[in-house]
């Protein structure tokens, strides 16, 4: 099994568009109902970013992240086909909402109770993989998704 590194990273705070972006993205929506630009640059509320960086919340690396989870699934479908008799499962990895999520750990609870908190309207989800406790934290709000925490689930020993 070859070894991963998840690297955490600061993330970066969306930068405030100029003011004649702003004017084009409501003209586009306004005059062309074309509300993608406006979907970006005209912010109502923080960016997530703009709550991650004020929690002091170092994201993980989706470069990294996205580098685990091939080698995770690689690592099972490998190990599989090397039973007697040999198995072909297919391993992939979905998510559940936080909510209806088991056995998450108190230290990711906090961290996701922090987030949630400054943004109500986040939406957190657990990430893992078919049959292989080893899940992410991840939060989603609007076109921005971070990988927020990891978790070993038969390693609970993290502090709070």
């Amino acid at each position: 099994m070859t070894t991963v590194t998840l690297e955490r990273i600061k993330v970066d705070r969306q930068r405030k568009a100029s003011p004649e972006l702003q004017q084009l993205a409501r003209d586009a929506q306004l005059i062309l109902k074309h509300n993608d630009l406006a979907d970006r640059v005209i912010r109502t509320r923080p960016s997530l970013s703009e709550v991650l960086h004020g929690l002091d919340i170092e994201i993980l690396s989706r470069d990294s992240v996205c580098r685990y989870q091939r080698q995770k699934r690689h690592d099972l479908e490998k190990a599989a086909q090397d039973q007697d008799p040999p198995s072909y499962a297919s391993y992939y990895w979905g998510e559940t909402n936080i909510a209806d999520a088991e056995n998450v750990p108190p230290f990711v609870l906090r961290k996701a109770i922090d987030i949630k908190r400054a943004c109500p309207e986040v939406k957190l989800m657990v990430e893992s993989i078919s049959s292989d406790p080893d899940p992410f934290l991840v939060a989603k709000l609007g076109r921005e998704t971070y990988y927020i925490e990891v978790w070993d689930e038969k390693d609970f020993e993290k502090e709070l």
